[in-house]
């Protein structure tokens, strides 16, 4: 099974650039947040039009959502699976900063899950029947589309803070021929 797979985007620079004054522009509201802060975004019409167009090509459907993770520098997220009403199954994720030497984790083993809810993020928490096997690692320098249907973390290096923007789609696809 294809975890994940390099997505050449003509928008990431676009991407990039509009979420990194978002952030830093919310950031002012909550400048002390713990290991990990997410950060919805509205992308503006124009933008959001361009990476819809984008995401058509390669046959996905339109952005449902965007946000973005900062975690602290040192940090690491337990393991868990995406959730919204449902079982998120891919995302696109676009490093905007603090990604040299961070990663992104994929485990398997035996498990059930649990849906849980913190504040307004709900995730399915792992409870493992087994010892839990890295099975791949990727630091993401570039944009990603990823599986996050399968028990996952995300690491910060040591060194500095790392800020991920993530979008989820309409539909929810369920694969996609890029992890095939």
């Amino acid at each position: 099974m294809k975890l994940y797979e390099k997505i050449y985007l003509k928008s990431y620079k676009a991407i990039q650039e509009y979420a990194i004054i978002d952030i830093e522009q919310k950031l002012t509201l909550n400048p002390n947040y713990g290991s990990q802060l997410r950060i919805k975004h509205d992308l503006p019409e124009q933008l959001l039009e361009f990476v819809n167009i984008e995401l058509e090509s390669y046959g996905i459907s339109n952005v449902y959502y965007a946000q973005s993770y900062l975690r602290k520098r040192n940090t690491k997220q337990e393991i868990h699976i995406d959730g919204d009403k449902e079982l998120i199954s891919l995302a696109i994720n676009i490093p905007l900063r603090g990604t040299t030497n961070s990663k992104f984790n994929w485990y398997d083993g035996t498990y059930d899950i649990t849906k849980k809810q913190h504040n307004d993020i709900v995730f399915y928490a792992i409870n493992w029947k087994s010892k839990p096997i890295c099975v791949a690692t990727l630091e993401l320098n570039e944009p990603y589309i990823i599986r996050v249907d399968v028990p996952h973390n995300a690491e910060s290096s040591i060194n500095e803070d790392r800020w991920i923007f993530t979008m989820r789609f309409k539909d929810n696809p369920k694969h996609h021929t890029l992890l095939c």
